[in-house]
């Protein structure tokens, strides 16, 4: 074999190898993005993947319109990612979110939820959207069962913790205080205000926390006018 052909060879090589590299970068980037609470760069990335050559497998194609629309829930962007999670194959979880968080067609969410509770992969959380969405469209007993069987914390290992464990205690608090239950509510609320990483969840979390109590030294106020005795 000549040496010119040993270093066509290695060339493509290099090039086969840095091409790998950067379409599992293009892969990896909304996940990682997702991870440390950067919706709207994970969203962009997203849609960068939509788009890029790897567009042309069904499952990338999918995952990235997924996690467009996630990253518009996450944010907040409640009805664009509404319109975005009905454009997709397996949307129902999605779209039932949107609509609960809404206070959209309750009816609607909880048809959605159901199907989406159904699959083996569902999680806590899952359930109490399907809670609420039962409770919103006045099935009383049925969302209690779901509130149930959600339980009382997420199991040790389930996904993305640092997402939806907030989101988890949010939904349980924010079912207590539809059903009646404010005290019992506080403690999830406040799990899920604290959260370092900012959702719709936390944000909404902290809406409904009491801001802390401080014990003042001096309980005047600077801007009290004070007598001075001549």
């Amino acid at each position: 074999m000549s040496a010119a052909l040993l270093s066509l060879l290695a060339i493509a090589t290099v090039g086969a190898v840095l091409f790998i590299a950067f379409s599992l970068g293009l892969l990896r980037q909304p996940r990682a993005l997702v991870q440390s609470g950067h919706w709207r760069e994970a969203g962009m990335a997203a849609e960068r993947l939509g788009k890029s050559w790897l567009r042309v497998f069904p499952s990338v194609r999918e995952e990235a319109a997924h996690a467009r629309a996630a990253c518009l829930h996450l944010e907040g962007k409640l009805d664009e990612s509404l319109a975005a999670s009905r454009a997709l194959r397996e949307g129902a979880l999605l779209e039932g979110a949107n609509l609960v968080m809404s206070g959209g067609n309750a009816t609607r969410a909880a048809l959605r939820l159901s199907i989406a509770c159904e699959s083996p992969a569902s999680s806590p959380e899952d359930l109490l959207f399907l809670a609420l969405a039962r409770h919103s469209a006045g099935d009383t007993t049925g969302a209690e069962e779901a509130f149930v069987k959600a339980g009382t914390t997420r199991p040790k290992g389930a996904p993305s913790p640092r997402i939806y464990e907030p989101a988890f205690h949010y939904l349980r608090g924010l079912y207590l205080v539809k059903t009646g239950r404010s005290a019992e509510a506080d403690v999830d609320l406040a799990a899920a205000a604290a959260s370092p990483i900012e959702t719709i969840y936390v944000q909404r979390a902290r809406a409904l926390t009491p801001p802390p109590k401080t014990d003042d030294v001096d309980p005047r106020s600077s801007l009290t006018g004070q007598v001075i005795d001549e």
